[in-house]
């Protein structure tokens, strides 16, 4: 990685806000573990986009299939 990018990567992450696991998230958590095979990274990411009213973008869609919700889960790398 040179310089350039290392400033770009650096500043950008600056400004992504950090979203703290509260009560309303872990007890999402708790029943998508139940009723879901799914990693937990992937349930509390899954449940924090949920709670907050956020879309999910990830190039990983696969891991959130089968969850309902009207959670819009968007693969960055299929945008045209």
């Amino acid at each position: 990685m040179n310089k350039d990018e290392e400033k770009f990567i650096t500043n950008f992450l600056k400004n992504i806000p950090v979203i703290q696991l509260d009560e309303g998230i872990i007890e999402d958590v708790t029943k998508i573990k139940r009723n879901h095979k799914i990693k937990l990274t992937d349930a509390i990411i899954f449940s924090t986009a949920k709670i907050h009213h956020l879309e999910l973008v990830t190039a990983n869609t696969d891991d959130f299939k089968g969850l309902n919700s009207k959670v819009k889960i968007t693969n960055p790398l299929k945008i045209k």
